[in-house]
């Protein structure tokens, strides 16, 4: 009586085969997709068939199955804090304007939790945190924050520019011969002379004409002698001549700068 030994390991269970002493082809004893390996367990008249199964395909399923979901059940988005330390201010870039007022909160603002505390100098000023500007020209605020967590102070600064509301006189682009161009001047400080004397106007707009011909030399002053007397005199090229405003020989005509002598007699 013959008797067959078979061993077929998969995934750790063992399997037992009578096989023929007598030899025979090692793999007709395994199924298809089994290796085969011959072996002597001590007795002569037994071969032993060990018959490893591969089951790439299972193995593929059972083991690549759970890895794929571990991975994404484990894993994680990182969310980085905001930071402050980059830019702690805010800066408006709003225009500024002679005659306007405005909260210093609403020019700069900070993500800095704490005291805030403002400063102003130039041509704006500060009064219970509220900026006004008075003039045209530079002004420079300054804000510091106290943290509340830490006490560490942190200041900033920024420089504007305080622009007029509007244009009051034309801005001066003179051309053509001396006396042309001080014919343009004449006109264009008629353009101031038509507002009152005590009137931020007229301040404002005599301040734009000088501004706007800095550049050729040229310089308007009014009363010159100091006598009260509104008489314009125009300086170009070292020589001065003077323009006294005056009304109109009639009703209907409009007042004008009519040539008047610059010598206090």
């Amino acid at each position: 009586m013959s008797r067959q030994a078979h061993i077929t390991i998969a995934f750790g269970e063992t399997h037992f085969v009578e096989t023929s002493s007598k030899g025979g082809d090692w793999n007709e004893h395994c199924p298809a997709g089994e290796l085969v390996y011959p072996s002597v367990w001590g007795m002569k008249s037994m071969r032993v068939l060990l018959c490893v199964v591969v089951m790439a395909s299972v193995a593929t399923v059972s083991v690549g199955g759970p890895l794929q979901a571990a991975e994404i059940s484990t894993s994680t988005t990182i969310v980085a804090s905001p930071s402050v330390s980059s830019q702690p201010f805010t800066w408006s870039k709003r225009t500024l304007t002679v005659g306007a007022t405005l909260k210093a909160s609403k020019l700069v603002s900070s993500k800095i939790k704490g005291t805030h505390t403002y400063r102003a100098k130039g041509a704006c000023s500060l009064r219970k945190g509220v900026l006004s500007f008075k003039r045209t020209g530079k002004c420079r605020v300054t804000v510091s924050v106290t943290s509340t967590s830490t006490k560490k102070v942190t200041r900033s600064s920024k420089l504007f520019t305080v622009k007029s509301k509007q244009s009051l006189v034309p801005q001066m682009q003179l051309t053509g011969t001396p006396e042309e161009q001080l014919s343009q001047v004449v006109a264009a400080t008629e353009k101031v002379a038509v507002f009152p004397l005590s009137s931020s106007q007229w301040a404002s707009a005599r301040r734009q004409l000088n501004d706007s011909l800095v550049s050729y030399g040229i310089k308007v002053t009014w009363d010159p002698n100091n006598e009260g007397l509104d008489i314009y005199q125009i300086t170009m090229g070292g020589q001065s001549t003077c323009f006294l405003w005056s009304p109109g020989y009639s009703a209907s005509d409009s007042r004008s700068l009519q040539p008047h002598t610059c010598s206090d007699s």
